[in-house]
């Protein structure tokens, strides 16, 4: 840094312009600190630089500027100051994060000039304070789009939300999910985007150890043909591929592979051998495209419910650890209340023991009665609300909506175990996601109308 000069001089406030490049770009209402001016006068003098136009700019004391200006002042003390454009900047991102008048992405953007600048993550976190994480962080926003970003944070985005971005490699996928952070919509299409780009990666790796003894399906071809043999040991959901495991010991054969891309990120690989008999063989009728639609559409409410109970699990385990579980005991009450008069008993069904099981680190609810106590003496509000959730019996079979096969239409059914799964739910704070509401209220587009049925 070079040296600046001390001495005070009384500058008109007509040369004094903003620094273009400040971080701060909203100087924000400066009324009270006007008044203050009018009553005391300025405190504290204003660091300026020259600029080639015979101005300067405000390096230290933008707001002081305007304050005064609106105060009526026509000259305001200031320290005209030599120091380079690099330490200008600098001094310009400090001062305002000092006094947390920066936004996030004015941080961001400072950060990026001071890093453009020649400063290292290191240096920029000793300067501001700010970790060294934090800083790349903050650095990672340039990648966005601004406007986006801007929107995301008037509706309530964290930082939180934006670290979970870090994770998607694609920068179209990252701004597009920009649309929906800071909503309630935003966890469901985020875990949708980790698992298509898990996917991607998978698929690499599958197609890589499939075409080491299989060709791909012929496109001219029709997989439900009965001129084909599906190979059920070397076919798999692509979730659960397990590189170099696949690869099949008869080598007389010829195989053929396939990758069906299903709705929302269920991805199948399928393997098959060309079936020697099939010209004897009657074919199957085939189904007409509403009947298609009509699988697509069973597939894929399926697999938005799963996905939907992932949500709602996630949140009722993250709730149980929360330290105001507390607050919520008198809705565990009222729920479990309202469970009693409406079955007057409780299923005993193991598959729902599950997730109260994962909550209290055991395999089962019988037999570890000491553990189970010590867990629960531990987090009596926490177990609790799981014990509720459990009575509730939530699953990821949970649906509303009826297939007639006669007609081939998938039609909105109300379903009175799920309402009363989110009216839990929402009680505790869960926030429904558009696309939870639309699925639970019959306006969700893959449902038919129920004319003709």
């Amino acid at each position: 840094m070079t040296n600046t000069s001390n001495k005070i001089v009384m500058l008109n406030v007509n040369v004094l312009e903003h620094h273009p490049d400040n971080p701060r770009k909203n100087i924000g209402d400066v009324s009270e600190l006007s008044n203050s001016i009018k009553a005391k006068g300025i405190l504290q003098n204003l660091t300026v630089v020259p600029n080639n136009s015979g101005t300067y700019y405000v390096v230290i004391g933008n707001r002081r500027l305007e304050a005064s200006k609106a105060a009526g002042l026509e000259e305001i003390p200031c320290v005209i100051s030599d120091m380079d454009y690099k330490t200008q900047i600098e001094t310009m991102m400090v001062e305002n994060i000092q006094r947390e008048d920066l936004t996030v992405i004015e941080q961001a953007e400072g950060m990026q000039m001071m890093l453009d600048l020649g400063s290292s993550v290191e240096e920029i976190s000793d300067k501001t304070g700010f970790s060294e994480s934090t800083v790349r962080r903050r650095l990672k926003l340039n990648e966005y789009d601004k406007k986006k970003v801007v929107e995301a944070q008037e509706r309530g985005a964290t930082l939180e939300d934006f670290a979970k971005l870090e994770q998607i490699k694609v920068k179209a996928d990252r701004n597009k999910l920009l649309k929906v952070i800071g909503t309630a919509d935003f966890n469901l299409e985020y875990k949708r985007a980790i698992q298509e780009q898990e996917n991607k990666r998978l698929e690499k790796l599958a197609i890589k150890e499939l075409e080491i003894f299989a060709k791909p399906f012929p496109e001219n071809e029709n997989v439900w043909s009965n001129k084909w043999n599906m190979n059920d040991k070397l076919s798999y959901d692509l979730s659960k591929f397990e590189k170099g495991k696949r690869i099949p010991k008869d080598k007389t054969k010829t195989y053929y592979y396939s990758i069906a891309h299903y709705n929302h990120g269920d991805w199948k690989v399928r393997v098959y051998t060309e079936n020697e008999n099939y010209r004897s063989q009657p074919e199957k009728p085939k189904k007409t495209e509403k009947q298609k639609s009509t699988d697509r559409a069973v597939r894929a409410l399926n697999k938005i419910a799963k996905e939907h109970y992932e949500l709602r699990k996630e949140f009722i385990m993250n709730l149980a650890k929360c330290s105001k579980i507390k607050d919520y005991e008198h809705i565990c009450l009222e729920t479990v209340i309202k469970i009693a008069s409406k079955y007057g008993y409780i299923n005993n069904n193991h598959s729902y023991n599950k997730i109260l099981c994962e909550f209290l680190g055991t395999d089962s609810l019988y037999g570890n009665k000491d553990k189970l106590l010590e867990t629960y003496n531990s987090t009596p509000a926490g177990t609790t609300v799981l014990i509720v959730y459990r009575l509730l019996e939530d699953s990821e079979i949970r649906n509303c909506y009826r297939k007639y096969y006669d007609s081939s239409k998938v039609v909105y059914e109300e379903s009175d175990e799920l309402k009363r799964i989110y009216d839990y739910l929402t009680a505790l704070g869960y926030e429904m996601s558009q696309e939870e509401i639309e699925i639970t209220t019959g306006t969700y587009e893959l449902y038919d109308s129920m004319e003709d049925k």
